[in-house]
């Protein structure tokens, strides 16, 4: 007969306790959940202040606008990944780790293709400072949460970035496909 274990101040408890979040893994997650917050209120302005036409109600049938759908879609997928992901990381949780990565990457991929828009059309002027700014400060959160330290806290091994480069690879075929 087997008896129940049980735990006191004075005996170690049998979960290992993971290590607190430093400073830049806050950064990372909050950088990103402000991220997120920013898309969520661009995307209530535009639809309380939407004159398009992404849907019709036309004798007793709605008639839809795919491409406003999708787009719209899209956006949603990322507003929901960039806040719940942000959660989960500030949680300590891999999912949270995996999806703001992923995050991170499609938002250093489009910051980039605006640098590389500005420097073709050779304006160099306070918005081609703020769009670096705005890159080196992505940058630095994803090679925080790349860091080995990082990765550590996460439980986040070599075989943790496939599935994040997996959904990066989705978020910008979805932003891709317009």
């Amino acid at each position: 007969m087997t008896t129940p274990v049980t735990t006191t101040p004075d005996t170690p408890s049998l979960q290992p306790e993971r290590p607190s979040l430093g400073a830049g893994e806050i950064y990372a997650g909050v950088l990103v959940l402000l991220i997120g917050l920013i898309f969520l209120a661009l995307q209530v302005m535009s639809h309380t202040s939407s004159r398009s036409d992404s849907f019709i109600v036309k004798d007793n049938a709605l008639i839809l606008d795919r491409k406003e759908l999708f787009l719209n879609l899209r956006n949603y997928i990322f507003i929901l990944t960039a806040i719940i992901g942000s959660i989960l990381l500030l949680k300590r949780r891999l999912f949270g780790w995996i999806a703001v990565t992923a995050i991170l990457g499609l938002a250093i991929l489009i910051v980039s293709w605006s640098i590389v828009q500005y420097i073709m059309l050779r304006q160099y002027d306070i918005v081609f400072g703020i769009v670096a700014a705005m890159e080196f400060f992505l940058v630095l959160a994803l090679l925080i949460l790349c860091s080995p330290s990082s990765r550590k806290k996460f439980r986040a091994g070599k075989i943790a970035f496939i599935p994040a480069l997996l959904f990066l690879a989705i978020l910008i075929g979805l932003y891709l496909l317009q």
